[in-house]
This record gives structure tokens, C-alpha cells and sequence, in this order.
């Protein structure tokens, strides 16, 4: 953490970043991790939490009025709402391109459930990963954030949800990381529409395709899952993977269809993640 003063930090980035951009000019350059733009979505922020806006724009006229090196911007978050990390990537993103910086990737490299320095127990459970699927879910719809690095799984780490290193068990979110990997594999991205409280992603790869579904909320959410344009000749399986308090993305439900288009109703229970892979047979 800086404890320096601003000045002090922009003198700093500007001898570091011109003298590593020549040294190394195949490396990316940027920073700064900023620890979040809270005034923008919440009411009632104090001057410290509004100093971020104004050290954001400090920051980013330097950059651009001195042509410094800033190859990707890099930013933190911690909440209970997905709503409001997406709210801060379109911030970021929409602040970068007003400075004509719309080549400079946005990197959120610290991220996890709960406000700062809270809710570790909860980083551990339901309520944490189906948090952690849904912000990667909005992340992959909307776009506007080139990566995003969840905060932590180091050994003994207060907000490692991943993994209990005491009893050596996983724990839920990392099957909505591992899951995520899923689509990842495939390699091509489907646009996944939806409306309301839930979040999801799809793509698509050679011989089958799958949609991932968070719920974060309190309530169970009903609604119909609908895909267009398989055009498969041959019969598609259809195999439904339940993460929630009882279940670790463990197969609940099959189908077999045939046809360009696959509708189904899913409920998706209240702080659970579906996963639904669509396979052809």
C-alpha cells in the first residue's frame, strides 16, 4: 500500500514506467490498483472515498498530458452486489476512452465478496461463490474489463474462498471457478441474454456448448433457458450441474434433443450456480 503523497507517486510512475517501457518495450506498463471508485455508486461516501475519483483524473491527465506509458489501468472492489462491480468496470472503461485512452486494457486485479476487511466466513459459502459466478458472468457479458483476478487462495489467507488448507477440501467457489473453465475451453463466446436477478454466460466449441447460471440472490428464480441456431442434425444431451449447499456441481437432470433450438424451464434456487452442458451424442 502507498503511503507516499500523490506527487510523490506521480514522480514515481513517471521515472518507473518511461524507463521500464524502454528497457522492456515488449512488457505491458500500467497501474495503479486503484482501491475503488465506492463515490460513484454509493451515497454519502466521505472525502477519502472521493479523493479515489479525484486521484483517478489527477492520474490520468498526467498520463496523457505527459504521453506516459499506460498499457492497462488496474483497479479493486469488494461488495455483495455484482451490480456494482459491473457499475465500477463501466466506470473505468468510460473514464479511460474521455481521455482518449481506449486502447489501455482495464484489469480489476482485486476482487471478492463482501466490503473491505468483511465477510470472510461468507467468501467460503453459497453466498460467496454465487457472487463469484455472477460477477464473472457479467464481466464476460458486458465486456468492458479485459481480466479480472479473485482475492486469494493463499495459505491461510482470510479471503482465500477457494480452498480450506486445514482440512485440505475445496470449497464452493472454486467450482464456479472451475466451472468458468469450462466455458473457457470451448473457446467461443455466446451472447447470453437474460433479464432480472440472474447472471450467465455461454459459449460454444467443437461438439457441444454450455451456458453457466448464477442466482445470487435470496429467492429462487424461475425461468426459461432458451438457445437458437444449434443447427445439429444429430440428438444433443443435455446434462444439468447443481452447485448449492448440498451439491458440488454434481449432475441433476438430463435430457436428449434433436432440432436447431433447445428450450427448458430451470429454477434456479436462491445462492446457487447451474451449470448446463449441452453435448452432442
Amino acid at each position: 500500500m502507498w503511503s507516499g503523497t500523490k506527487e510523490e507517486f506521480f514522480d514515481l510512475y513517471r521515472v518507473a514506467s518511461r524507463y521500464l517501457k524502454d528497457t522492456f518495450p515488449h512488457l505491458k506498463i500500467g497501474g495503479y490498483g486503484s482501491c475503488g471508485f465506492y463515490a460513484t455508486t454509493r451515497e454519502g461516501m466521505n472525502d477519502f472515498y472521493k479523493g479515489f475519483i479525484t486521484y483517478f483524473h489527477d492520474f490520468l491527465k498526467m498520463v496523457v498530458s505527459e504521453k506516459l506509458p499506460l498499457d492497462f489501468y488496474s483497479w479493486h472492489i469488494y461488495t455483495n452486489d455484482p451490480a456494482e462491480v459491473l457499475a465500477h468496470g463501466r466506470y473505468v472503461r468510460k473514464t479511460l476512452d474521455e481521455y482518449g485512452l481506449k486502447d489501455t486494457e482495464t484489469t480489476l486485479n482485486e476482487w471478492n465478496y463482501g466490503d473491505e476487511g468483511t465477510s470472510h466466513a461468507e467468501k467460503r459459502t453459497m453466498t460467496g461463490a454465487s457472487f463469484v459466478a455472477a460477477v464473472m458472468c457479467g464481466l464476460q457479458d458486458e465486456g468492458h474489463t479485459d481480466s479480472a483476478m479473485y482475492y486469494c487462495v493463499s495459505l491461510g489467507g482470510l479471503y482465500n474462498g477457494m480452498h480450506d488448507n486445514v482440512s485440505d477440501t475445496y470449497l464452493k467457489p472454486y467450482h464456479t471457478i472451475k466451472a468458468f473453465n469450462d466455458l473457457y475451453r470451448l473457446g467461443g463466446a455466446v451472447r447470453a441474454e437474460g433479464r432480472g436477478a440472474l447472471y450467465s454466460a455461454a459459449a460454444v466449441g467443437d461438439g457441444g456448448a454450455a451456458i453457466l447460471i448464477s442466482n445470487p440472490t435470496a429467492d429462487d428464480i424461475t425461468a426459461e433457458l432458451c438457445t437458437m441456431g444449434l443447427r445439429r442434425e444429430k440428438e444433443v444431451a443435455a446434462d444439468y450441474y447443481l452447485l448449492d449447499d448440498e451439491h458440488d456441481m454434481t449432475r441433476v437432470r438430463s435430457e436428449i434433443f434433436r432440432g436447431d433450438d433447445f428450450s427448458a424451464v430451470v429454477t434456479v434456487k436462491a445462492h446457487s450456480v447451474v451449470e448446463i452442458k449441452l453435448t452432442v451424442r
